[in-house]
């Protein structure tokens, strides 16, 4: 079967937009400015080596917090992470401003082990366990950074800000 378009310039032009319009949300979803994230877990310790030999300088591990310390020092930095009856991921508070290098609590009020996703990043959080994280990014400020956690995309959403 033969399809004769008598207007042949229209198709051209339609596909050409369209094909535009493909290229620039691809360039807007996947040319972000990446994130970075640095992150501190409870017992863990400073493994870094000096790039010059010291002599003097005695290796000591990075005080770990309990949690009831981490509680007092992030309690107006921390996001909340449980589950309701649904089994669907409930970020507490949802919504947060914060400066550029600030360092919050992520702290997981399940009883298993969850995933959770910030700006990206992905963090499996051990059932009531927390992790404390520092929040930066070399996009232009204000930035607005998602939080998914388990199977749910946009359960909470960070800006940060200079």
């Amino acid at each position: 079967m033969k399809i004769d378009f008598k207007n042949k310039h229209v198709l051209y032009t339609g596909v050409c937009i369209l094909i535009v319009f493909v290229i620039i949300i691809l360039s807007l979803t996947y040319w972000k400015a990446p994130l970075t994230i640095t992150t501190n877990t409870p017992n863990q310790q400073d493994t870094t080596t000096p790039t010059t030999p010291t002599t003097n300088k005695v290796n000591t591990p990075v005080a770990t917090l309990s949690y009831t310390q981490a509680l007092k020092i992030y309690a107006d930095k921390r996001l909340q992470f449980s589950y309701d009856k649904n089994n669907i991921c409930l970020v507490t508070p949802n919504y947060a401003v914060y400066k550029k290098g600030t360092k919050i609590m992520l702290d997981n009020r399940h009883s298993q082990q969850i995933s959770i996703s910030v700006g990206g990043v992905v963090y499996n959080v051990k059932g009531y366990d927390f992790k404390i994280i520092t929040l930066t990014t070399t996009a232009p400020l204000p930035y607005s950074m998602a939080i998914n956690c388990g199977f749910g995309k946009n359960n909470a959403t960070i800006i940060l800000q200079q």
